[in-house]
């Protein structure tokens, strides 16, 4: 406690004293009630806190009242949040199968670059609005593609495949699986579509059949 007395703010924190007050003068003109800064502990470990800052007097004394939150973990923590999302976001946009989330209307709520691409190759006439899923399966199949949503929001996998003319008019098979999204306790959230493109495979079995 008496070491901690002698020392001072330039002590403790690792910013010019004209930068501490330059952030506490901007803080107050945003009407934000703290400001990050980096101290650093006794032994020289660093640690990001959140100082919370008034002035008041006290025996005819200009002082200063900081209550001074460290949030260290909590920031690394965030980081480490942004970077595991990150890495997720990396293998949804860089998957050769088509991905989808999509709620219990349909709607798209997420999808990758091989879903976003395929909507470019096929022909126009057969889809519509590209908002939902049904612009990724021919016109008369959007009942079923309702069904399936609903059946896996039940918690039920579903694969189906779907037949689309390529602008050029060649065919496109892909295979459609929909399997339930579901939180740590089994909460069902929401529908995950993904999507393979089979045309090689069934114009090879059409081919081997005749």
């Amino acid at each position: 406690y008496e070491e901690f007395l002698g020392l001072s703010l330039v002590d403790i924190n690792m910013l010019p004293p004209d930068d501490v007050e330059s952030m506490i003068m901007e803080s107050r003109a945003l009407d934000q009630p703290y400001v990050h800064f980096p101290h650093r502990l006794k032994f020289g470990e660093v640690r990001e806190v959140a100082d919370y800052t008034n002035d008041m007097t006290l025996n005819n004394r200009h002082m200063r009242f900081s209550i001074i939150y460290d949030y260290s973990d909590r920031h690394e923590a965030e980081e480490a949040l942004k970077h595991s999302e990150a890495n997720l976001r990396a293998i949804f946009d860089n998957t050769s199968q088509l991905m989808f989330l999509v709620d219990d209307t349909a709607n798209i709520v997420a999808m990758n670059r091989a879903a976003e691409q395929l909507n470019e190759l096929v022909d126009p006439r057969q889809s519509s609005n590209s908002d939902t899923l049904h612009s990724y399966h021919i016109k008369a199949d959007r009942y079923l593609v309702a069904k399936y949503i609903q059946r896996a929001l039940q918690g039920e996998s579903i694969s189906y495949e779907s037949l689309l003319t390529r602008k050029n008019g060649q065919p496109l098979y892909i295979n459609y699986r929909y399997v339930p999204v579901k939180t740590p306790d089994d909460e069902i959230i929401g529908v995950s579509v993904t999507g393979q493109d089979i045309t090689s495979l069934k114009l090879s079995q059409g081919a081997l059949s005749r």
